[in-house]
């Protein structure tokens, strides 16, 4: 795992934070009546959701297999799995990436 590009994240995500805390007013009213809170409020949202995706996936990746890729022990078909395959981190990576980029605009 690259540790920098983790901790750039994490900043990324600290201030989207910050800044949907100072921008969002205290009554819903507000924010209804005025639009240019509202895109700043659900433009940091959306990149915190974003951002907290790909620093989960960056963790995913050097996690340990026997954590992570465990074969589901539900008699439910499970969707796309990694637990299938004995991958190494490169691999690993390139698959969970396309496993989550469905989720990412």
């Amino acid at each position: 795992m690259d540790r920098e590009i983790v901790e750039q994240k994490l900043e990324s995500l600290r201030r989207c934070l910050q800044r949907i805390e100072t921008k969002c007013p205290a009554d819903a009213a507000t924010l209804v009546a005025d639009f240019d809170l509202q895109d700043i409020v659900s433009l940091n949202l959306s990149r915190a959701v974003q951002l907290t995706v790909d620093i989960g996936a960056h963790l995913i990746v050097e996690a340990p297999q026997s954590n992570f890729f465990r074969k589901p022990s539900s008699r439910r078909k499970p969707g796309p799995s990694l637990c299938s395959k004995n991958l190494d981190s490169g691999s690993r990576r390139n698959d969970v990436l396309r496993l989550i980029t469905p989720f990412r605009s």
